[in-house]
């Protein structure tokens, strides 16, 4: 019988930290509450065979295996999709690399009771975030988070995480045509449940950072949130269609 939760793991060269994220599932017990589907994206080093040793050792473990590199947001709209199709009821999306508490999980699943969506900040824990973060994060995050409550009336304390939970049905019927194939649909997505008024919810979790390699593209990245931005902006003050 299918679960109603389910965890997505993107994965894409993490062999140093993939067998970690899966004991962890294991310890945490989160694999009891929710079926969990890792997403190869192509790696080119031991993360597929490393995360088969788990999938072949537990049934709700399943893996499936890009044949090239699809990137960040295509696998967010992969994934989107089989949900819609596998009529799961709950989403969390949790990364390959070890970088957001996998035993805040079962949190996630839990909030998503009094919640559409919810993620973890780790600016509610600011001395963490602080400590750990480095430096140029840490202004582009603070700067940027500032801006997108100053333009959407908002208060969150951040925009940035990639530790995130959802209610599935808030995508039905939604047009993944007009979300990027890059990191920032995450951001487009959130901005676009803003303005849809949906139920949103934070809460604390560390800022890890170990030996996790960030693949994103900074200045991009920054030019890319400040169109998305603008367009939210533009959208929620009725000047731009939804």
């Amino acid at each position: 019988m299918i679960s109603k939760n389910i965890v997505i793991i993107f994965c894409y060269n993490v062999d140093k930290n993939i067998s970690s994220v899966c004991e962890k599932l294991i310890f945490y017990k989160v694999n009891k509450n929710a079926d969990v589907l890792f997403i190869d994206d192509c790696s080119t080093d031991n993360t597929h065979s490393l995360i088969n040793k788990f999938v072949s050792k537990n049934q709700k473990f399943k893996i499936i295996r890009n044949e090239t590199n699809n990137g960040y947001g295509k696998n967010y709209k992969f994934s989107i999709n089989y949900v819609l199709k596998k009529k799961y009821q709950k989403l969390v999306f949790l990364h390959g690399d070890d970088q957001y508490p996998t035993s805040k999980v079962n949190k996630i699943f839990v909030e998503l009771d009094k919640s559409d969506f919810c993620y973890g900040s780790r600016f509610l824990n600011a001395p963490s975030a602080y400590k750990k973060m480095p430096k140029l994060r840490i202004i582009a995050n603070r700067v940027l988070t500032f801006l997108i409550n100053l333009l959407m009336s908002n208060n969150a304390t951040e925009y940035f995480s990639g530790f995130r939970g959802f209610r599935t049905a808030l995508f039905q019927g939604l047009n993944l045509d007009n979300f990027k194939n890059s990191w920032i649909i995450e951001q487009e997505m959130h901005l676009f449940f803003i303005c849809k008024k949906v139920k949103i919810k934070e809460f604390s979790i560390d800022t890890i950072y170990d030996n996790q390699i960030s693949r994103v593209p900074p200045v991009k990245y920054v030019l890319d949130v400040i169109v998305c931005m603008l367009k939210f902006f533009l959208i929620n003050v009725g000047i731009l269609k939804k």
